[in-house]
């Protein structure tokens, strides 16, 4: 469910430089590069949805990114392959090795990688689920303070792939966040119980949105899943076009009302959508 009056904040046509860019690259990495494994052995994802419950599809997840979730989930296979690889190694630990490696990352061979590839614009993941910030926050995690890089490799890649001559933008996943108080995603019962509701979860959302457009003015801002039952998110579209008028935003700011995400309502979800 979304609000009208967030979704008005939309651009009913998208900026001249959108429409001639027709190609553009999103780039996932982050500690669930490390192990870097999902199942392939398994349709993709569209048949999935279409074709298995949500239960079915939570558990063999074929995106390498919900790796923190799904080897939580005892019978999946991300689960079997890493007491295989990887014993008692925690998520966590996997994040300590990716800080450790990423400080060697050459974002002036990757942009022009990009740019030679014929790309126009460049989206990063700035924090995908599992909570870990690509950057140097000024709002720090209240639960995880130390999860992020030590160094302003967005800010560095946003200057590498704009003296390309390309357009930058940022993802950065709004409603999941696996570092604050959740359950792991099994079904669409605890899909929508599965994170934090607090208004610490929604101010921390709220000040690292601020703080990527205050800091990057991303040509798109990208969110995922969603985002949390907050007043302010018009407030924050408005912002974000007053600072970069010829900016872009995504359709996946879908807000789900606090009252859909409590326990009592997680057996009613699964049992209509046959999860």
């Amino acid at each position: 469910m979304t609000r009208p009056s967030a979704v008005n904040i939309h651009r009913t046509n998208p900026p001249d430089w959108f429409k001639q860019a027709d190609f553009g690259i999103i780039i996932h990495w982050g500690p669930y590069s490390v192990p870097a494994y999902a199942p392939v052995n398994i349709p993709d994802y569209g048949t999935l949805i279409k074709t298995k419950s949500l239960g079915y599809l939570f558990e063999h997840q074929p995106y390498a990114e919900w790796y923190g979730n799904s080897m939580l989930l005892p019978n999946s296979p991300v689960a079997a392959y890493h007491r295989t690889h990887y014993g008692n190694t925690s998520y966590a630990d996997f994040a300590k090795t990716f800080k450790q490696t990423a400080q060697n990352v050459d974002v002036q061979a990757w942009a022009a990688a990009f740019a030679n590839a014929g790309a126009k614009y460049v989206v990063i993941v700035t924090k995908h689920h599992d909570g870990f910030v690509m950057f140097d926050p000024h709002t720090n995690n209240p639960y995880e303070p130390d999860y992020h890089l030590n160094f302003d490799f967005v800010g560095e890649l946003a200057q590498a792939v704009r003296a390309h001559g390309m357009r930058f933008g940022t993802y950065y996943s709004s409603l999941l966040d696996w570092t604050f108080p959740h359950l792991p995603i099994k079904d669409y019962g605890s899909f929508l119980l599965g994170n934090d509701k607090s208004q610490t979860y929604k101010d921390y959302v709220w000040h690292q949105w601020h703080e990527l457009i205050d800091r990057y003015h991303p040509d798109v801002l990208w969110s995922d899943i969603g985002y949390p039952d907050d007043h302010r998110l018009e407030t924050l579209f408005k912002y974000y076009y007053q600072q970069v008028p010829e900016g872009l935003v995504n359709d996946r700011w879908q807000q789900f009302p606090d009252w859909m995400r409590t326990s009592w309502i997680r057996p009613i979800f699964n049992l209509v959508v046959g999860a």
